[in-house]
């Protein structure tokens, strides 16, 4: 009667093996993969980072202690190569500060304006 209001049909006696063997089946994540040979960026001219950088302290300030060129520059790359933010080369700074400097610009709609530049 238990067995009923559980839904159990009936039960199998103890010891006994199911009749096909059950197999569990995992997908095993595989990593994305990783630019080898990171696609080389054409650099900024003074005059392009002279707008950039007016369009960055109207909204940002001016009190900061990291090279914002070296930022967009970080974010330029991801945007332009479509990589991982991890493979950002040395050459510019580290991945997660460009990427949390790239989640404030489009918070604060920054990078909309950069683009438009």
């Amino acid at each position: 009667m238990v067995f009923e209001m559980l839904g159990i049909d009936h039960i199998r006696p103890s010891g006994s093996c199911p009749s096909k063997p059950v197999t569990t089946t995992k997908k095993r994540k595989v990593a994305p993969k990783r630019v080898k040979n990171p696609i080389p960026l054409e650099c900024m001219t003074d005059l392009q980072w002279m707008e950039i950088r007016s369009i960055i302290e109207a909204a940002q300030g001016t009190k900061y202690h990291i090279d914002l060129r070296k930022v967009v520059d970080a974010i330029r790359w991801v945007v332009q190569s479509k990589a991982h933010w991890r493979d950002i080369p040395t050459e510019y700074l580290n991945w997660c500060s460009a990427f949390q400097w790239y989640k404030k610009f489009l918070k604060n709609g920054v990078w909309a304006k950069i683009e438009a530049c």
